[in-house]
């Protein structure tokens, strides 16, 4: 397995949140590249996750702590993610599946510092 850090952490818009509205109205809240990788390196800090750390996903991945938490800390510690795939989906899971590791359709490439940048999706 490659390690994956987290890359360019800057200001840029990283991804938009619609919160539920529970304290009041429901809102729109663009996080920075920055906040995402502060909550992820936060979150892999207070775990102190290392590299030989496997994270086990189970949150939906539109619900915000499911993906800082559940796939973003667990790269900044340049650590791994179990898949079990799709649940009663066994078609989907077999084409998924590729030597025992899980294809998500990303295309990403791999700069010389072990930056990874998603660049598109094949499907």
């Amino acid at each position: 397995m490659l390690p994956v850090r987290l890359a360019h952490c800057g200001h840029a818009v990283s991804l938009i949140l619609h919160t539920s509205g529970t304290t009041s109205h429901p809102k729109i809240v663009p996080l920075s590249r920055r906040n995402v990788c502060a909550s992820a390196r936060n979150i892999s800090s207070r775990l102190r996750l290392t590299p030989q750390d496997r994270g086990l996903h189970v949150m939906p991945l539109f619900h915000i702590r499911a993906l800082i938490a559940g796939v973003l800390a667990p790269m900044d510690a340049a650590g791994s993610l179990l898949a079990s795939g799709q649940e009663n989906n066994p078609s989907a899971n077999a084409e998924a599946f590729v030597d025992g590791r899980f294809r998500t359709g990303d295309q990403a490439v791999m700069d010389a510092d072990g930056y990874l940048t998603l660049t598109g999706r094949l499907k």
